[in-house]
């Protein structure tokens, strides 16, 4: 199948992009959003915990052949048979990783055997495999695939947490069974829809050396990134600080969404930077700055309208409950400014076939993120899961532009001696 890679085709697909993300991230809040409203302060917190925990076991989860499949779509690799790869990693990964959430859930979070295995199938297998469902779509640039996978998931989210509420359920229990059935519905129906549009298979295959090497690359990278992202919450957690946990995550969520349309160019383009970083690490890097440009502006305003509009979550969310959130966003206002200077940076190096330095920046970057929060959230709380969360941020952004800069002089030095 023909990829579109004109700039029109670039632009359609991060449109498509831009209202699929929008689904999935209107419905993830909405789902933060009524939860918070309906479970009791501790009971969202264990919630909180549980699902960032299982956000960190993701990346592992997949064995990094969602990226690896992006990666031989753009290299015009047969579909069929790395289609068949990818499924096999979701569903294998999943399993095994849901009993690691399983087991760290009850020894660290205190949260129930049952409730941690349900929300392990349905993220590290359901949603798994809808994103990496999705993932394919953007890698032949059909977004519109893509698009009605995100339709079909953000529709069953809704209707189960309607019914969730309607039926006057109020437990994490209850909750982990609908969030089961839901996510797991969506993985299949997905997976499906891929298989239909391109041909993939439905067996399972397990991945070679070669894949699992390039796999396991981009585990490192996800699992440092999920670690710089969603630790904070589970360190929050862990030190039962349970009302730090429910104040910090919908501020991060509202700060989150203001970044759709940043990751909608980052995952419309994504497989465009292996294309070019074939080619030079220049090339690559010229792409990365034309991005950039964008997206820093784009970051700022957004940070300034976090900022001065950070009173209006209370309209969603119980004053007495939640008032602390209004700070919250305040402090993690201009996290769309530094995300928007690191997204693009950093696939530049991976489509240049220099992931394993991206790996290393990401996971330094974590470890620092991860060193802060163990010594400060313990005592400052919510407070210091932001500071850490900004600083570390800024830091990968800094890395990154020195790395691929340093990469492309090289380049560009070896070229003039030859």
């Amino acid at each position: 199948m023909a990829v579109d890679r004109s700039e029109k085709g670039l632009a359609q697909n991060a449109a498509f992009v831009l209202v699929a993300e929008l689904i999935v991230q209107a419905t993830r809040a909405a789902t933060i959003f009524v939860l918070a409203d309906v479970f009791t302060v501790p009971v969202f917190g264990d919630y909180v915990s549980m699902l960032a925990l299982t956000t960190l076991l993701a990346p592992v989860s997949q064995w990094g052949m969602n990226h690896v499949g992006v990666r031989a779509v753009a290299r015009n690799v047969p579909f069929a048979e790395t289609w068949a790869k990818v499924i096999s990693a979701v569903s294998v990964g999943g399993l095994l990783g849901t009993c690691v959430a399983t087991l760290v859930g009850f020894a660290l979070l205190d949260i129930r055997p049952i409730v941690a295995f349900a929300f392990g199938i349905a993220q590290l297998i359901g949603f798994n495999a809808a994103q990496a469902s999705t993932m394919m779509t953007e890698a032949h640039h059909r977004s519109d695939v893509g698009l009605r996978i995100n339709l079909t998931g953000g529709a069953v989210r809704l209707v189960l947490l309607l019914s969730f509420v309607l039926l006057g359920f109020d437990s994490l229990l209850q909750w982990s069974v609908f969030l089961f059935v839901g996510m797991v519905s969506w993985g299949v129906l997905s997976s499906l829809q891929v298989a239909r549009a391109f041909g993939g298979t439905h067996r399972l295959l397990a991945p070679n050396r070669e894949d699992l090497r390039h796999g396991f690359g981009f585990v490192f990278v996800q699992t440092s990134s999920s670690g710089q992202t969603d630790i904070d919450k589970f360190v929050l957690g862990a030190n039962d600080l349970k009302a730090d946990a429910a104040i910090y995550s919908p501020a991060y969520r509202i700060v989150e969404m203001s970044t759709i349309p940043l990751i909608a160019v980052v995952r419309a383009t994504y497989a465009e930077f292996f294309r070019k970083g074939a080619s030079t690490v220049s090339e690559a890097m010229a792409f990365a700055k034309r991005l950039t440009a964008i997206a820093a502006g784009y970051g700022l305003a957004a940070g300034v309208a976090l900022f001065l509009g950070a009173p209006l979550i209370l309209l969603i969310l119980d004053e007495a409950k939640y008032g602390d959130s209004v700070e919250a966003v305040k402090w993690l206002a201009f996290i769309p400014l530094v995300k928007g200077l690191q997204y693009f940076p950093g696939n530049a190096l991976t489509g240049a076939d220099h992931h394993n330095v991206r790996s290393w920046i990401i996971f330094a970057t974590a470890l620092a993120n991860l060193v802060g929060n163990l010594a400060f959230i313990p005592r400052y709380g919510w407070q210091a899961a932001a500071v850490t969360t900004l600083i570390a941020e800024v830091l990968f952004a800094a890395l990154l532009w020195t790395a691929v800069s340093i990469l492309a002089r090289r380049e560009g030095s070896a070229s003039a001696v030859v």
